[in-house]
């Protein structure tokens, strides 16, 4: 319709059997070279567009690197507290076995919390660690697209 020729003309085009009339031949250059330069270059909008958009992942991938590293600084902090509560229960149990005593009733719940098991078997330190490092790639990869004259592919 664009090229004022009929359908079925433009499928004998596509196939080879036919050629364009020279008006159509003209009009179709035209369209092509306009849609090129148009694809070729990005409105200055979308460039516009596309910092806005890097600047805000960026914010937020800082935001989660900060927050990952609370909560491996919580994890150690928990994990810390808990190795040391063991070696209390055990100085405890090696005190009261020389003494031959009696345990006393707080420190058998002493005793029996630092035996008490632990669902965490390391994986969620790892699991943090390799988000951490996740994120920190992610924004290397931001910035390398922020700064002036990179790829943008």
């Amino acid at each position: 319709m664009l090229l004022s020729v009929s359908a079925s003309h433009w499928s004998m085009f596509e196939s080879g059997q036919r050629s364009l009339p020279l008006h159509a031949t003209q009009t179709l250059a035209a369209l092509l070279t306009h849609v090129q330069q148009k694809t070729a270059k990005p409105s200055p909008k979308n460039v516009e567009a596309e910092q806005t958009l890097l600047k805000r992942l960026l914010h937020e991938n800082a935001y989660q690197q900060r927050l990952a590293e609370r909560k491996l600084a919580a994890l150690d902090k928990k994990l810390d507290s808990q190795r040391r509560l063991q070696q209390v229960a055990q100085y405890l149990e090696n005190q009261n076995r020389q003494d031959k005593k009696l345990t006393p009733p707080h420190h058998k719940q002493l005793i029996a919390k630092a035996q008490k098991p632990k669902p965490d078997d390391g994986t969620t330190r790892f699991a943090l660690e390799l988000k951490l490092e996740l994120l920190a790639l992610e924004e290397k990869l931001l910035r390398s697209k922020l700064e002036p004259g990179s790829n943008k592919e």
